[in-house]
């Protein structure tokens, strides 16, 4: 405004009115917690929560990433990031072997994604894409109460 239009301005110590930023918040599960998990959470909510222990991916870039993603010649996926940004992410062999194993969506709305769960609800029980914030979500909140891992969130 001062440039451009010639306004004034206050003399205002911005420095003074930074705050520190926040220490990064990290909890990890241990081996034990981990087997207690996937002993509690459905089995085919497996692939999901694995490749986001493999990764350290968020919720929104696992539940996007797609099949055309996935270039295993140069072994490298395409995630897609906040703020609609990507970034190519190497795959290390137990990806691969993830990846490979994953059941497909036979529903043409869902058969771009790669992880899929296998609906509870419908009769048809068709695997389905994982959507952010779904029920999908509520199953692995109980798998984490009923195995008595506290203070973790996705």
């Amino acid at each position: 405004m001062v440039k451009v239009h010639g306004a004034t301005m206050p003399d205002i110590d911005l420095k003074a009115l930074e705050t520190a930023e926040s220490e990064e918040r990290v909890r990890e599960l241990t081996w034990a917690e981990q087997d207690r998990l996937f002993a509690a959470l459905r089995a085919d909510l497996h692939p999901f929560i694995l490749f986001a222990l493999m990764t350290g991916a968020r919720q929104s870039t696992i539940t996007e990433l797609r099949w055309s993603d996935i270039d295993h010649d140069t072994s490298r996926m395409t995630f897609r990031l906040k703020g609609g940004r990507s970034m190519r992410f190497p795959m290390n062999r137990e990806i691969k072997a993830l990846l490979s194993s994953l059941p497909r969506a036979d529903l043409a709305a869902h058969r771009a994604y790669v992880f899929t769960f296998q609906d509870q609800i419908r009769k048809d029980r068709q695997r389905r894409k994982i959507v952010q914030n779904s029920s999908v979500f509520q199953d692995i909140r109980q798998a984490l109460t009923m195995s008595e891992i506290h203070d973790f969130r996705f």
